[in-house]
């Protein structure tokens, strides 16, 4: 849940900072163009002039607002996060990789009982191991999280989250009533040909 919550705001951050940048790559050109025209446009100097200065102010100013904010170095943090995130979900399902043919009960019919249960005490003392290991990651993870998700984020972000699962399992809903709906036509279908 809390990857989910850190891609949300990742992605927020993104589309901000591609904004931002493409904004200036904007002005910059436009400011490069007048200057290379002015001449063939018959625009004055001072008219240039003080489009380079106001392009070269908005330049500055949004690129400092984004530095105050350390959007750059935020968004980084974020990813380092989620990547973190991905990791620790990875550990979790190569250990029900590991566990899940142990509930099979072919595994023990016609074994060794003692060395099925050697083997079994080996992995049990192996998850022990990595069980530990797995919590500290957990409890780092969620500090690195709250200290980058304020509450008013976290709020957003949950609310942001719900609406999507709803949509999300609509659609799912819907596709789920067209493909009933075509296998009932099929059969139907099937059972008018002789």
């Amino acid at each position: 849940e809390n990857k989910r919550l850190l891609d949300l705001k990742y992605n927020d951050l993104t589309r901000t900072v591609n904004n931002i940048q493409t904004s200036v790559i904007f002005v910059s050109t436009l400011s490069g163009f007048l200057q290379a025209t002015k001449l063939q446009f018959g625009i004055p100097s001072d008219v240039i002039e003080v489009v380079s200065i106001t392009i070269s102010t908005y330049i500055s100013l949004i690129l400092s607002i984004s530095k105050y904010y350390k959007l750059d170095e935020l968004k980084e943090k974020i990813q380092n996060l989620i990547e973190k995130y991905s990791l620790l979900h990875n550990k979790i399902e190569h250990r029900m990789d590991v566990l899940g043919p142990w509930n099979n009960k072919h595994l023990w019919e016609y074994k060794n009982a003692s060395d099925k249960l050697e083997e079994w005490r080996e992995v049990l003392n192996d998850m022990n191991d990595q069980y530990k290991q797995i919590i500290e990651t957990k409890q780092m993870l969620t500090t690195e999280f709250e200290i980058i998700m304020d509450t008013i984020s976290r709020n957003k972000y949950n609310t942001v989250n719900a609406e999507r699962n709803y949509s999300n399992r609509m659609e799912l809903f819907q596709t789920q009533k067209k493909e009933t709906a075509l296998e009932r036509q099929i059969i139907r279908e099937q059972a008018k040909q002789p």
